[in-house]
């Protein structure tokens, strides 16, 4: 049996995959961020949402390199997670389109099932503290398989809004379950929040925090020369593409 230290390699050999949960408001281009992903190599687009497509079809210079699978459940998207680790495949990017969504269904079909497995004990619309941690759980291994991939991962989520009816802030965070939170930041490279002003002109002008604020929950493992990014593409996140632009 070799030895684990002789499969050690230098840092500098291990390839720039970027894993990426992506969460703002809704139509503010989440979907099309992660497609322009496509400069990168094919793309496999796990649609949750059920709108991905349409998107796309927006942007035809996408379109050729994307290709896309209906996803409902949680067994769907981690089969499929556990076939591109194994399988030769040729994607380089993979998007989750949405974690917010998968997991509101997952809830969903667990409720209706154990109801109509109990229904003396359980209410058909309500969940319990031990659905949650079967939920966050499944979840957690969802993220855990795709991060482990040898590709770009795009994970998107719908955006969350808690607020402080004490101060008025509005502290804004990607929409999964409060034990997830942490989960979600610790796996991936980068935490970003996108959107979109539209000025009177009907001008459009996007934007990717990849720096938190104290309403914001973003993170990073990068260096950005800036916490936010203009009118971004995938392409902007990549260790080699800052690289250049900052010689």
């Amino acid at each position: 049996m070799p030895s684990i230290l002789d499969l050690a390699k230098p840092v500098g050999e291990f390839p720039d995959w970027i894993h990426l949960a992506l969460f703002g408001p809704p139509g503010s281009g989440k979907t099309v961020f992660a497609g322009s992903g496509y400069t990168e190599g094919p793309v496999i687009h796990f649609d949750i949402d059920g709108t991905g497509a349409k998107s796309f079809k927006n942007h035809p210079e996408m379109v050729p390199h994307i290709h896309r699978v209906k996803i409902r459940r949680c067994e769907e998207l981690l089969a499929a997670g556990n076939e591109l680790r194994t399988s030769s495949h040729g994607y380089k990017v993979a998007i989750c389109d949405t974690i917010s969504q998968l997991q509101t269904l997952h809830l969903q079909r667990m409720m209706k099932e154990l109801y109509a497995k109990n229904p003396d004990k359980r209410d058909r619309y309500k969940t319990w503290q031990d659905d949650f941690y079967e939920a966050g759980n499944r979840i957690t291994e969802i993220l855990e398989v795709f991060c482990d991939l040898d590709m770009h991962v795009i994970f998107i989520f719908h955006q969350r809004e808690n607020k402080n009816e004490q101060t008025g802030v509005t502290y804004l965070s990607p929409q999964v379950m409060p034990s997830l939170g942490g989960t979600v930041a610790t796996l991936v490279d980068i935490t970003g929040y996108y959107t979109c002003n539209t000025k009177t002109t009907g001008e459009e002008t996007r934007k990717l925090r990849v720096k938190p604020t104290n309403q914001i929950q973003t993170k990073t493992r990068n260096w950005f020369d800036s916490p936010i990014l203009e009118n971004p593409t995938f392409k902007d996140l990549l260790p080699h593409e800052r690289t250049v632009h900052a010689s």
